[in-house]
């Protein structure tokens, strides 16, 4: 997420996020979802990537139709988030009912 917002400063938004970062977050999920391979549960997994697929959508439809600079500010109040959440500041635990919406939110 940092590597994203780094280079969403460098380059803009769009190229950060579809050119920039694409590869090195394929791989990097892709190893994911090897080593816990054991530990996937398909349940969980197929609204995640019900989610994930209409999110995908929505946000590409959403991030090709809004000024760069709204990209940037979204991408910053993100990292600050993301921040605030491994220092503890902030906590959030989803029920599983959420587990469609929130893989949505995540690819957007």
């Amino acid at each position: 997420m940092l590597l994203v917002l780094a280079l969403s400063l460098v380059g803009g938004p769009q190229a950060a996020r579809w050119l920039q970062t694409a590869p090195a977050l394929l791989i990097s999920n892709l190893h994911r979802l090897t080593m816990f391979r054991k530990e996937l549960n398909p349940e969980g997994g197929a609204f995640v990537r019900a989610g994930g697929v209409s999110g995908s959508l929505l946000g590409g439809l959403f991030a090709a139709r809004v000024p760069e600079a709204v990209l940037q500010w979204i991408m910053v109040g993100m990292a600050g988030l993301a921040v605030t959440r491994a220092l503890n500041l902030w906590s959030w635990k989803p029920r599983p009912a959420l587990l469609m919406p929130a893989g949505a939110g995540l690819e957007c």
